[in-house]
């Protein structure tokens, strides 16, 4: 355990996740989740390589090292993902492809990796075998689980997560921000006169997920007590089979939600079709929202109301932001990108709700999310 440790501490120092100096000893015990006394053993080793100085009353102040110019420069960037590639949305996988074709013009590969969400003997052998040294210049997870976050980020490895980081863990990332959009989403409803809102959430152990069902829940609890809205939550198994019968369940309640808020676009498109099926008219009886968007959803009819970013800007940013990372081993900061509001056609007051105006000189709908953002 303890030369262990001290190998994932001079991973660390050696691609920059620490500069100046090391974080104390709690901190660096949990992080790495070891006891006090193998990580001091660890960090002794460290120490007599001249890792370090340590002055009476101060943290530890990192020495110049060598182990960044000494360590050969690998020229892979590795995508690590739950889910293979195919079954990812286009919009994903187009942003792969621009990723993959701007970091060949800068001398880099692309590989991509599928693992399980849940770590097991096996999958922490495969881990251990992809993760030799030098096999990739940074590493990008995506749709990836607390679990394997958290063993990329013990490591000290060089790694960048494309979407949210989970809770307690310290990881650059570069993600569309849902939990704005959540929030921006509430509002809308919210000035059109719903209070009676519906959440569908994919059931999975994915941080996006998590951080805007506490959105949605924080929103709500922050507004006063005669505009308060009655947010329902509902996790689905996914598929086609599971969203409708999440819907079919919300639909059958004493009083049924005015309004649905869907996080996934393909999940949207499943339950506007539901809706229709059943002859819920949609905005009439039901008004409809989905977080994130997708190409297919051009062609819905109605035009969904969803929150959309271009996406060649989108992936530019992302490449940048990779290739700088992959260039200079230092850790980059974590960018949120706010989307865009499309109102499209399925949103609309509730029966028995007169039209509510907005004040003359209301804020643009990417200021609201913004503001959402806020």
């Amino acid at each position: 355990m303890v030369e262990q440790t001290a190998d994932i501490l001079r991973q660390g120092l050696a691609t920059g996740r620490w500069r100046g100096e090391l974080p104390g000893e709690h901190h660096l015990s949990e992080l790495l989740q070891v006891s006090r006394s193998t990580l001091r053993a660890a960090l002794a080793i460290l120490h007599r390589e001249g890792a370090f100085r340590v002055t009476r009353g101060r943290r530890r102040q990192l020495a110049p090292l060598n182990i960044p110019t000494a360590l050969p420069r690998s020229t892979t960037v590795a995508v690590v993902s739950s889910l293979p590639l195919h079954e990812h949305s286009a919009s994903s996988i187009l942003t792969f492809h621009e990723l993959r074709r701007r970091l060949q013009a800068s001398g880099f590969e692309l590989q991509f990796h599928s693992l399980p969400q849940t770590i097991k003997a096996a999958d922490r052998r495969r881990l251990e075998s992809l993760v030799e040294p030098d096999s990739a210049a940074c590493w990008v997870l995506s749709s990836c689980s607390i679990g394997v976050q958290r063993w990329f980020m013990q490591r000290g490895l060089p790694t960048l997560v494309l979407g949210s980081c989970h809770q307690g863990l310290d990881l650059p990332c570069f993600q569309l921000d849902a939990a704005a959009a959540c929030r921006h989403a509430l509002g809308v409803l919210h000035r059109h006169g719903h209070r009676h809102i519906g959440l569908l959430l994919p059931n999975s152990p994915f941080a996006g997920s998590v951080e805007t069902e506490a959105s949605l829940r924080q929103t709500c609890l922050a507004l006063s007590a005669s505009e308060r809205m009655e947010p329902i939550v509902r996790h689905h198994s996914g598929g086609v089979a599971g969203v409708e019968q999440v819907t079919a369940a919300l639909l059958r309640l004493p009083s049924p939600p005015t309004a649905l808020i869907v996080m996934m676009p393909r999940d949207a498109l499943t339950v506007l079709c539901h809706l229709l099926l059943h002859r819920w008219r949609v905005p009439d009886d039901i008004s409809l929202v989905s977080l994130f968007d997708d190409t297919f959803m051009e062609n819905a009819s109605p035009a969904l109301a969803r929150y959309r970013c271009d996406h060649s800007t989108y992936a530019r940013r992302l490449a940048r932001q990779v290739i700088e990372f992959a260039k200079s081993g230092a850790t980059p900061r974590s960018i949120s990108v706010l989307p865009d509001f499309f109102p499209g056609a399925t949103i609309g007051r509730p029966e028995g709700v007169a039209q509510v105006s907005p004040p003359n000189g209301s804020p643009s709908d990417r200021q609201t999310v913004a503001a959402a953002a806020v």
